[in-house]
């Protein structure tokens, strides 16, 4: 389908007295809605997808759109057209919508350029239930430099982390999960923060599906307890609290760790190799001394983290500061910045590495005191 963006009809309704828009254009032949929140001053936004034949009105998307303006953030909600002009309202059980999903990567193209327009320079993808699926696919396809990171709130279980069965209902009888559509999360090298509510009855991980996923460095695994699949009232509250601190804090730090520090790069193909080859196997293992915290730094990451001492700074400036711009590398430090053990540059091959790297981390927490095993 064509890239093209025509604007020959866009609408702007403005709120009195809020900071709420109203946007319609059309793409190629479909109107296209969605209600953008505009944080004065934001260099950032969120762009939030919703679920399996939903929309950009219901509870969980507005509510997270208020309260993330409530919070200084900017943020996009659209309606994802699944081939229906001026959709608006629930996609009827009645009404087939996989074929509509083949306009998905150009409808999502168009909105981050809208907000590009506006001056937006960093984006969050945020998607709920088979918005999470849709948004990894996007990010697979295209891999935007601009975007920082990915949310995603009661996700279906991804392909390679799936011990369950495969098809799953969400909503109308047609809707099952199968296999096909489930994105793969080993293919993201994207920070990326999941989001499940102990109570919720559509998007169900087992502990070992759980496992798995925080088996990736770039992923952080949050249970919110009592929450169900629409996170609502406080359990909203508590989802934007995981979600805004900083994905990499160092201040977190106890003088009685260590941090073993792992310096990458989205682009980094030889990252991709040592981590399927040797991190997530490490990490699965639960191999890990007691004490040692495995972190993850991006090096083409916009997001800003937490030294030692609490202060923000880019994650860039941090990993220039210690001499560590090669990708990929292990620093092994101290609550002060101190290197515990020889750092690990470069990635040769799995063979005597695993060991290398298990070595430096039980040096590293033998030095802060802890036991070296678990």
């Amino acid at each position: 389908m064509s890239k093209r963006l025509d604007l020959v009809l866009l609408l702007l309704l403005l709120s009195a007295g809020a900071h709420a828009e109203r946007i319609r254009f059309e793409l190629d032949g479909l109107l296209l809605n969605a209600n953008l929140e505009l944080s004065e001053g934001a260099e950032s936004a969120w762009l939030i997808i919703h679920g399996t034949r939903a929309h950009h009105g219901m509870e969980i998307i507005s509510a997270l759109q208020q309260a993330l303006l409530e919070r200084g953030e900017s943020s996009l909600a659209p309606t994802i057209s699944l081939g229906v002009s001026n959709r608006e309202g629930f996609l009827g059980c009645e009404v087939g919508w996989t074929a509509g999903e083949r306009y998905l990567h150009a409808e999502i193209d168009a909105w981050l350029d809208l907000l590009r327009s506006r001056g937006v320079e960093r984006f969050n993808l945020l998607g709920h239930s088979r918005g999470a699926s849709y948004v990894l696919r996007y990010i697979n396809a295209r891999s935007p430099a601009d975007v920082s990171r990915l949310v995603l709130v009661g996700p279906q279980v991804m392909k390679d982390v799936s011990v369950s069965p495969s098809d799953r209902t969400l909503g109308c009888a047609a809707d099952a999960v199968a296999d096909a559509d489930r994105p793969r999360l080993s293919d993201v090298s994207y920070r990326m923060d999941i989001v499940l509510g102990s109570d919720d009855t559509v998007a169900v991980w087992n502990a070992e599906e759980m496992a798995l996923a925080e088996a990736h460095a770039n992923v952080r695994l949050h249970t919110i307890d009592g929450a169900d699949h629409f996170f609502r009232d406080l359990y909203l509250e508590d989802l934007l609290d995981l979600v805004l601190e900083p994905s990499l804090d160092l201040s977190e730090l106890d003088r009685e760790q260590a941090v073993a520090l792992y310096v990458s790069r989205r682009t980094c193909p030889y990252c991709r190799r040592m981590e399927a080859e040797v991190l997530q196997p490490l990490l699965r293992s639960e191999e890990v001394p007691t004490g040692i915290l495995v972190r993850q730094l991006m090096l083409d990451d916009a997001e800003m983290m937490r030294d030692f001492a609490g202060r923000s700074t880019s994650q860039s400036a941090f990993a220039e500061k210690h001499q560590s711009m090669i990708t990929p590398t292990w620093l092994f430090l101290n609550r002060d910045g101190k290197e515990l053990a020889p750092r690990i540059v470069g990635y040769p091959g799995p063979e005597f590495y695993s060991h290398r790297l298990e070595a430096s981390m039980a040096k590293a927490a033998y030095k802060t005191d802890t036991s070296p095993h678990r």
